[in-house]
């Protein structure tokens, strides 16, 4: 197999830093990312800010590309259901309802308590239907730029890409699975490169399943083909991986087909960083720590963000107050995570 749990779970701590790190900051800095749409003057303001050299240009960097750990997570939300479930096989063992049902029940308890307050401001201002849409996980369809907080985009996306496992693995032939999973992926490049001048709709797209087939599809590739086993066996292939793909992604981000497929070299550089971590036992333990606490970090992030910036200083672009910010973070998904499981015994 290519990945380890404690891989899996390395790059689920690591991703899980970038994301809560960049939604923060993205919110302070000027430099904007090219998550939802692109844009060349983004990527230019970028470089002009590391052409400025600071020693806090890390903070440019996870404004910027801390949004990639979200493609990490769907990589392994790919990789994680092919190894549990089986995908190529023609008796897969999937009750299609079922799963669906199981997954949205997940999803649902995981976000419901995090929720609450933004879902009472919503009510109380009258948006109500707001709040159905987010509890139903349909606002990514209905009315994406209406989801509040904007973090909670990702519930609905991940449970479209649970529903489409659902469905390919209810086909019983294995070549017609990963024939229609090969047309899918055809399909979403070529309607992203065909609304690449329409940022509304690009937008849409990208807030929902079709955008994202990539790097799903790519995490289901790597638990069924251990050919990529190879390709990250020796140290010095894993720091040329993890160089390669942290500069393809910086490129991509100038050209907009490469920016469709750059997905690809943030799975590509992360596997990398997993792989290296392990052989370094304190960066092992944290990391696969934080991943073991990473659901329950993205969702209880939105939250701590919120009262941070309305609490903090106003200098929240010091140092000690984006640290103070994780920290607080990780405090509150360790609190959040035992509260969730008394909660939520009976029903899980």
């Amino acid at each position: 197999m290519v990945l380890t749990k404690s891989e899996t779970q390395i790059m689920r701590g690591v991703s899980i830093v970038c994301i809560v790190l960049h939604n923060l900051l993205h919110w302070l800095l000027p430099t904007v990312e090219n998550e939802f749409t692109f844009s060349r003057e983004r990527t230019q303001l970028f470089f002009n800010e590391l052409s400025n050299f600071k020693l806090d240009f890390w903070k440019d960097v996870f404004s910027f590309l801390g949004w990639y750990g979200v493609v990490v997570f769907l990589f392994l939300t790919g990789y994680g259901l092919s190894v549990k479930y089986g995908f190529s096989d023609s008796n897969s063992n999937i009750r299609p309802g079922e799963f669906i049902v199981r997954h949205f029940k997940k999803l649902f308890l995981l976000m419901i308590l995090p929720y609450l307050p933004f879902a009472l401001k919503a009510i109380l201002s009258g948006s109500y239907i707001q709040v159905l849409s987010q509890l139903s996980l349909l606002s990514n369809i209905v009315n994406p730029s209406a989801i509040n907080p904007g973090v909670f985009w990702y519930f609905g996306l991940v449970f479209q890409l649970y529903v489409l496992y659902a469905l390919l693995t209810a086909v019983k032939k294995g070549n017609s699975k990963r024939l229609l999973l090969l047309i899918l992926n055809v399909v979403s490049i070529i309607l992203l490169l065909a609304i690449s001048e329409m940022p509304n709709i690009l937008s849409w797209v990208r807030h929902n399943s079709i955008g994202w087939i990539l790097p799903f599809s790519l995490g289901i590739c790597f638990s069924r083909n251990d050919i990529f086993t190879k390709l990250y066996d020796k140290p010095w292939k894993n720091l040329l991986w993890m160089f390669l793909g942290s500069v393809l992604i910086v490129l991509s981000n100038l050209n907009y087909l490469l920016w469709v497929i750059s997905p690809v070299f943030s799975v590509m550089a992360m596997i990398a960083v997993a792989k290296l971590f392990c052989s370094i036992n304190v960066l092992h333990d944290s990391f696969v720590w934080l991943g073991g606490l990473s659901a329950y970090l993205f969702a209880v992030h939105p939250l701590t963000r919120m009262l941070c910036i309305k609490f903090c200083p106003t200098d929240m672009l010091a140092t000690w107050c984006i640290f103070a910010y994780l920290l607080i973070s990780i405090l509150t998904a360790l609190i959040y995570k035992k509260i969730h499981a008394v909660v939520f015994k009976r029903i899980l």
